[in-house]
């Protein structure tokens, strides 16, 4: 088997994940700003990865969703 490419959290999913990751860390912050949310409640901000190994485990398909969690206006 050859050696396995080199992948980073900058790299993997054609380097698309830092861009959506500052996106959503935006909307988290934009939220903790908003004096019409509650200011004690904790947001959250998830990045799920998904890896599905080619038949032949040469390698993976890998998709990634990143999702802030909000507190409501």
């Amino acid at each position: 088997m050859d050696n396995p490419q080199e992948i980073s959290i900058t790299t993997i999913c054609h380097g698309g994940v830092p861009e959506v990751f500052d996106r959503e860390l935006a909307e988290v912050l934009n939220n903790i700003l908003d004096v019409n949310t509650d200011a004690e409640k904790a947001r959250t901000l998830t990045l799920k990865f998904t890896f599905a190994p080619l038949e032949d485990r040469s390698g993976a398909t890998v998709t990634f969703s990143c999702r802030a969690g909000l507190q409501p206006v």
